[in-house]
């Protein structure tokens, strides 16, 4: 591993509460905008998908390099592939719902950006808990 690679690998529990974020704050934005509307909220929503779908896919990368080389017990090996392929997931359709959020900004399509911002949110959610059972094990809340 290169210097660069390990790096940026390590670096995983620090980005990984940005996508979080964004799209959670995102998808509240989205909530809000169901019983009132307007032109701030419209663009916020863009502009968080937007950032919160490139944190997702940094996040992933740097999440796949730490998995390369950490030592990852036999029991949570099908919990990590789980989460990996969701970090994936979730930056292909926040990516999809910054895209929806830009072509329905009005609301012609509200149900498709509704769909995709709130999907991602939920899938940021499955993807975050996964991550965490690697980290603190299955057994945290029961112990």
């Amino acid at each position: 591993m290169s210097f660069f690679s390990d790096y940026f690998g390590r670096i995983h529990p620090l980005l990984v509460h940005f996508p979080i974020a964004l799209i959670w704050i995102a998808a509240l934005a989205e909530v809000r905008r169901v019983w009132r509307d307007s032109p701030f909220l419209r663009q916020s929503v863009v502009w968080l998908m937007g950032i919160g779908a490139a944190a997702a896919w940094i996040t992933a990368a740097s999440g796949w390099l730490l998995s390369n080389h950490e030592h990852i017990r036999a029991d949570e090996r099908i919990t990590l592939e789980w989460h990996r392929w969701l970090g994936l997931a979730t930056g292909l359709l926040a990516g999809l719902a910054w895209c929806a959020a830009m072509v329905s900004a009005d609301s012609s399509k509200r149900q498709l950006r509704h769909c995709a911002v709130w999907g991602a949110a939920g899938l940021v959610t499955a993807t975050a808990h996964l991550g965490a059972l690697i980290v603190w094990g299955h057994d945290w809340f029961s112990s």
